[in-house]
Order: C-alpha cells, then sequence, then structure tokens
C-alpha cells in the first residue's frame, strides 16, 4: 500500500507521500485535542493551518459543489451544504484555504484525477443516493485514484434490511452473530469505484473499534477531519519526532 502513518499535532495521520510530491496536500485526521463538536474540529484545525477552512455540511445525498463557487477567503471555518465537493489542482494549490470532511463512522473518501480531485462523505444514504457514481463522474480523469479512509469497519458495522434494500447491488456485507447484518462501508464504495474503472486503496481502520478515532456509534460527539489543500499549509503541522 502506498499509504503511511504519521502524526499531525498529536492525532494519527494518514498520508501518501507520491500525492505529497505531487503538491496534493491532504490528511485523514484522527482524534485530535478539542475536536468534541463539528465546530471545535474545525476551529482546531483552523488554527492549526493558519488558513480558512471550508467544510462539507453533509446531507446524506449526491449533493456535489464545485470550490469555485466558495467565496474565498472566508474569516474562521464556514460549511457548505453538500455531500462532496470538486476542485481542480490549480485551485488548491493557489494555498488560499483548505477544504475538509468531517466524519465519524461515515467514510471519508478523496478521490484524485489528472486535472480535478473531489472530497467525498460517503454513509450509506449517500452511496444508495449515488454519490460516488456522482463524484467520480465530477473528476472525469480515467486514471483515477480513490482512496476509502477510516470508518466503521466490516466487522462492526450492524445495519437493518432497511439499509440493504436501499443499497441495493451497491451493499457488499454478510449476516453478523447477532442474527442482523454487517455492512462493508469501505468495500460497497471500492466496489462501485472499481467497477467505473478507478484504482481503489482502502486504509482500513475502523472507527468503531479503535478508540484513536470518534464514533458516533459509541456515543460520541468530536467528529474527524479529513483534509485537502495546499501542501505548504498541511506540511508544517506535521509532527516531526
Amino acid at each position: 500500500m502506498s499509504w503511511e502513518k504519521r502524526r499531525w499535532r498529536g492525532a494519527p495521520c494518514w498520508v501518501n507521500p507520491r500525492w505529497w510530491s505531487d503538491g496534493l496536500g491532504h490528511a485523514f485526521l484522527g482524534r485530535l485535542d478539542r475536536s468534541d463538536s463539528t465546530a471545535s474540529a474545525l476551529q482546531t484545525v483552523a488554527e492549526g493551518v493558519h488558513a480558512p477552512v471550508c467544510a462539507l455540511s453533509q446531507m446524506h445525498s449526491a449533493q456535489v459543489v464545485n470550490a469555485a463557487q466558495i467565496p474565498s477567503p472566508h474569516q474562521g471555518p464556514c460549511q457548505i451544504q453538500a455531500d462532496a465537493l470538486l476542485i481542480t489542482r490549480r485551485e488548491l494549490q493557489q494555498g488560499v484555504q483548505c477544504f475538509a470532511v468531517v466524519t465519524a463512522d461515515c467514510a471519508p473518501v478523496i478521490i484524485s484525477g489528472h486535472q480535478r480531485i473531489a472530497l467525498v462523505h460517503a454513509g450509506w444514504r449517500g452511496i444508495a443516493g449515488g454519490i460516488v457514481e456522482r463524484a467520480l463522474e465530477c473528476v472525469g480523469s480515467r486514471a483515477v485514484e480513490v482512496v476509502v479512509g477510516p470508518c466503521a469497519g466490516p466487522s462492526s458495522y450492524e445495519v437493518g434490511a432497511e439499509v440493504l434494500e436501499a443499497l441495493g447491488s451497491r451493499a457488499i456485507y454478510r449476516p453478523s452473530t447477532s442474527g442482523r447484518l454487517l455492512l462493508s462501508l469501505p468495500e460497497s464504495i471500492a466496489g462501485i469505484a472499481r467497477g467505473l474503472g478507478a484504482h481503489v486503496e482502502l486504509l482500513g481502520d475502523d472507527t468503531m473499534s479503535d478508540p484513536a478515532y470518534f464514533s458516533h456509534r459509541r456515543g460520541e460527539k468530536g467528529r474527524n477531519v479529513t483534509l485537502i489543500g495546499a501542501a505548504e499549509l498541511l506540511e508544517p503541522l506535521f509532527d516531526r519526532s
């Protein structure tokens, strides 16, 4: 796997060194201090990068917003109602602001194409609504890389039959010992993306069982943050030890 774990202001963090060398700053972050709500998590990140942070305020839909439509710069963190954000590499590398998605069992996804990048919030409702297909369509490149970040794992995420009915053929699941069903969000997303010709990597951390991450199903209010931005904005925040 081309991904490695580092630490970012004390939090666990997944990064791809090749993406960094190509100028795509990014970070799948775990449990940050002072991140006991969406607002506090975004404020913590904004203070770290010393730049405005614009985050998706997820709707569990297939709504995609173009970064070019977002006024910039913002004063303090802002939230945009959508489940995916599309940005060109040129816009990202201008270094004006960073973009984020907050999750706590749903899957954060980064889609990297030749000219465009998508940052996606993918819960089962969004997957059922076609958010993965829509984001891939917007990125529009044949050489697309899809990375599914830490989320509810295939051994933890129990759902009812109504969820599988909504997902239809997109669902990858198995029975649980309790008689319910275990949905694999990562593999369900991967199946869609691979079917459309993308190369997919799954980071594999399970937010429901790993205390390094916040989990809604464990009753926690904190949120994990996934970031993209200009490399020079994010790089100084990595721990050096």
